[in-house]
């Protein structure tokens, strides 16, 4: 990353993993540290993962924008609930929460009524809007602090079925406060004219069960489990005539590109934007290429779905266009590893994601 020469990392979520260290015993990194459940606990999970000097190099070589996801407190938390039924849990979120502050690169007023308010339940916001003059603003979201209970899945698990809920038009991934500051926030943006309108945000944003329709045989912790709000935003962009937006995200362990459309369930409703969600650098997928290949088939908006190389994308953002290229390791287990384009793809001012090239 540092020989691309960033200008900056657009980093979304899922810093570290809080949980023990891996059993296995062919794990390519272990640790001593238990499941972080205190704020000495999360304090101690910034050192260790800030004492890789790769890390530390590209830290020092370019500004980073920031959000969080689920792994900086608990897995698939969602708001003040826990899916493991965890005692005293907003005390846990309120740590990890505290340590996120201290340890990464935050605006001061993120913190908006001080550590006291953080631990009595206020919020840290850190979803915000970022302007690079009239070439791009990026609305940075935060999908997890504000979140409504999940749907509930079918034959849940018991810290799941303790808290999920039925569907209802009023549930939000984001929160009505900051619903209402998107919408605001875009509106700007358009009377503004600028070119690029990025949203930065945890996860993926189109379905992957395009064949059943929203609330059937989704993610719970995607916006697929949430379809009204994503419908909301959807309804809030178009309503907007925002220009040239492009929604990345992550948080599924694959490289995923697809177009975004009005409807999530009808690739003949309007275009209203592109989407690239990013793979891990070095965590795994629990998916197949063929199973993947099975879902770009079955979900016509994906134009790339790989599980198998990890990486990270870079973009070059200009008026006329944005380039992503998708690049890869060829061993993630290798530290001195080459690195290749798996893809590369083009959205050119006016229009909607193209496949540039593919290599071989």
């Amino acid at each position: 990353m540092l020989d691309e020469r960033l200008d900056f990392v657009v980093f979304v979520g899922d810093y570290f993993y809080e949980g023990a260290a891996s059993k296995d015993p062919d794990a390519v990194r272990t640790h001593s540290l238990r499941s972080a459940r205190t704020l000495a606990d999360y304090r101690a999970r910034y050192a260790l993962y800030k004492s890789d000097a790769n890390l530390q190099r590209i830290h020092a070589h370019c500004p980073w924008l920031v959000t969080w996801d689920d792994h900086e407190v608990q897995n698939n938390y969602a708001g003040p609930l826990s899916m493991y039924e965890t005692k005293a849990f907003n005390k846990r979120r309120a740590a990890g929460y505290q340590a996120y502050y201290e340890h990464m690169p935050l605006r001061t007023s993120t913190l908006r009524a001080g550590l006291k308010g953080l631990k009595d339940g206020a919020e840290l916001r850190i979803y915000d809007r970022v302007n690079f003059g009239a070439l791009a603003i990026f609305h940075v979201l935060d999908d997890r602090q504000y979140r409504d209970a999940p749907l509930c899945p079918i034959d849940p698990k018991p810290g799941v079925a303790a808290v999920c809920e039925a569907p209802e038009a009023s549930r939000s991934i984001l929160g009505q406060k900051q619903e209402d500051w998107l919408n605001e926030s875009f509106v700007r943006s358009a009377k503004q004219g600028v070119a690029w309108n990025i949203i930065v945000q945890q996860t993926r944003f189109t379905p992957a069960n395009y064949r059943y329709g929203p609330g059937s045989k989704m993610s719970i912790d995607t916006w697929d489990g949430y379809p009204q709000a994503r419908q909301r935003l959807l309804d809030s962009m178009q309503r907007s005539r925002l220009r040239n937006s492009v929604i990345v995200g992550g948080g599924i362990h694959q490289n995923w590109v697809a177009r975004v459309h009005h409807d999530p369930y009808d690739v003949n409703s309007p275009l209203l934007a592109s989407e690239f969600c990013g793979t891990s650098i070095s965590s795994t997928s629990s998916r197949t290429q063929a199973q993947a290949n099975r879902l770009m088939a079955a979900n016509p908006h994906c134009l790339l779905d790989n599980p198998e190389k990890r990486g990270y994308g870079v973009v070059e953002l200009t008026p006329a266009k944005m380039v992503v290229k998708l690049r890869v390791l060829d061993n993630a287990l290798d530290a001195d590893s080459g690195v290749t384009t798996l893809a590369q793809f083009e959205v050119v001012d006016g229009k909607f994601v193209e496949t540039a090239e593919v290599p071989v």
